[in-house]
């Protein structure tokens, strides 16, 4: 085990399985190229004793994942080798044993995944290793369901939607409201729900179909509505509803 500490502080770590020969001489080369934090001290740790070394193979690994995502690997060894027992190492620190690990909850940085396996009598090991970043992770999606305060059977609401820039303003038209009429509703986030505003054209009248196009500008202070039974100019000639300041 190969740990790099700066003033305490695990910064990066490695663990190898090597063949340690009696009366001979051992060497090895650690190279990282990246840390969390440059300076500090070595530590490591030997454990003598290991013959005739064990591939090991991992499978499932990626190379980057979120803050708030996370990774499960597997780990085998050749069928002739027999029972093994898998220990698995993040920056050279045990994390867990068996076949298989799921790691999560790593902050922001730069990671090596190690796994070793011995087997049972102790006499043979082998590792594998896998480096690895971690990236800023997303907040997670919540889901809030919207229906008309007024809803009734035949309403269409949802028949159109348009959300503002920065998603705190959301128009749904339902077009089919009110004998075909149509409305919109206009629903603001006040930080912990949605407060619900109905609109209607103010000389709406049945057949319209008000609402049945909405869109809401950018900084959500225009919206604007279609109507395309309308019949200012004629049957079904169509009119549109500009709403500003909202």
């Amino acid at each position: 085990v190969l740990q790099l500490l700066d003033s305490g502080i695990l910064t990066m770590g490695a663990v190898e399985v090597v063949r340690i020969v009696k009366d001979q001489t051992t060497t090895g080369l650690f190279e990282f190229y990246e840390i969390n934090q440059p300076g500090g001290s070595i530590v490591v740790n030997i454990t003598p004793e290991m013959a005739d070394p064990i591939e090991v193979t991992m499978s499932g690994q990626v190379d980057e994942i979120s803050e708030d995502g996370s990774m499960t690997v597997t780990a085998s060894v050749p069928p002739d080798v027999g029972n093994v027992v898998y220990v698995w190492y993040i920056n050279g620190e045990s994390q867990a044993t068996g076949e298989s690990y799921t790691l999560s909850g790593l902050s922001e940085g730069v990671y090596r995944l190690d796994v070793t396996a011995f087997t049972v009598d102790g006499k043979r090991a082998g590792s594998a290793s896998h480096m690895f970043h971690v990236v800023e992770g997303t907040a997670p999606w919540s889901e809030t369901k919207l229906t008309a305060s007024d809803g009734a059977a035949g309403d269409y609401f949802g028949y159109s939607i348009s959300v503002s820039g920065d998603g705190s303003t959301t128009v749904v038209g339902a077009a089919y409201d009110d004998s075909y009429s149509g409305s919109m509703y206009v629903y603001k986030w006040n930080g912990s729900s949605w407060n619900e505003t109905k609109l209607t054209a103010s000389d709406g009248a049945a057949g319209d179909y008000f609402g049945n196009s909405v869109s809401i500008s950018e900084d959500g202070s225009t919206i604007v509505a279609g109507a395309w039974g309308d019949d200012n100019n004629g049957s079904e000639s169509g009119s549109a509803y500009v709403i500003s300041g909202y």
